[in-house]
């Protein structure tokens, strides 16, 4: 049920997104053009463990003279394989993001934001969230921006699964050598957040940029925290590599799961 649930969840929260995708296109000019990335990672080992892991995203956005638009999603599979273990998935992630921003001047707006993670490996089956609030361009030139922002909203989080192996026993207690697995259904989470968030770009060259993002939604059973740090640097006009580290952080998280997951990579992006 609880699965059924999150593929319930999923397509309400996926609608918004791929709306405000065709009305981009729909709305594009050559005053306003919409450009956007592809972005591909791909990483194999060999030897005593084998191991694949594929990356993969895209961003899409457009700067209208009143409104601004902003799509982004990403995606992370992983699998190892050993003689004695055989082939497994050891990651699998997706992540969605949508931001619609109403600029009332050049410094000052206000905001719309909305996520789904989907993380099939963490304390976490899924974190859906949505926000409103002020936000401020601090810089805003040809080398540097700035943004900060605040406010309210409010989140969904569906706790993972926990299974628990325990040894059997008999009607006196005594072990009789055999096992048996309980599981426990994880609980749903729903929260009143307070979303802080700043994003700052510096283009350090005309061929390479740095990116340093935070996102915090902090509320009372949880506080939930993102973070990633970029390099990009252009090889043409249209491709680029980029390396990147990326960091969630769950402040409460079921006991024997860790607090924190993090990714580093190395992707190809096509700009649009």
């Amino acid at each position: 049920m609880k699965k059924l649930t999150s593929y319930c969840i999923a397509p309400i929260l996926v609608a918004p997104f791929i709306s405000l995708s065709v009305a981009l296109q729909a709305n594009a000019s050559e005053q306003y053009p919409v450009k956007g990335e592809i972005s591909l990672g791909l990483l194999f080992n060999e030897g005593n463990t084998e191991s694949s892991s594929l990356r993969s995203g895209f961003k899409i956005g457009q700067d209208r003279e009143k409104w601004r638009f902003a799509l982004d999603f990403k995606s992370l599979t992983e699998s190892s394989s050993t003689e004695d273990a055989g082939k497994e998935k050891t990651a699998e992630r997706y992540r969605l993001e949508a931001k619609v921003d109403y600029k009332f001047s050049e410094f000052n707006y206000a905001f719309l934001y909305t996520s789904y993670d989907d993380d099939r490996f963490t304390a976490f089956d899924y974190q859906a969230s949505a926000a409103a609030g002020y936000g401020r361009r601090l810089i805003n030139n040809e080398k540097y921006q700035w943004d900060v922002e605040i406010g309210p909203g409010y989140r969904v989080s569906q706790v993972a699964d926990t299974e628990e192996t325990l040894l059997a026993t008999d009607e006196d207690g005594a072990p009789t050598g055999g096992e048996f697995t309980v599981t426990t259904e994880g609980e749903k989470e729903e929260d009143a957040i307070i979303r802080l968030a700043t994003k700052f770009d510096w283009k350090i060259s005309e061929t390479s940029s740095f990116l340093q993002a935070v996102n915090v939604e902090a509320g009372e059973d949880n506080t939930y925290s993102q973070s990633e740090t970029a390099l990009k640097v252009m090889m043409n006009s249209k491709l680029s590599l980029k390396l990147a580290y990326f960091i969630k952080y769950n402040e409460e998280v079921p006991a024997d799961s860790e607090h924190a997951d993090r990714e580093t990579s190395v992707s190809l992006l096509y700009s649009f």
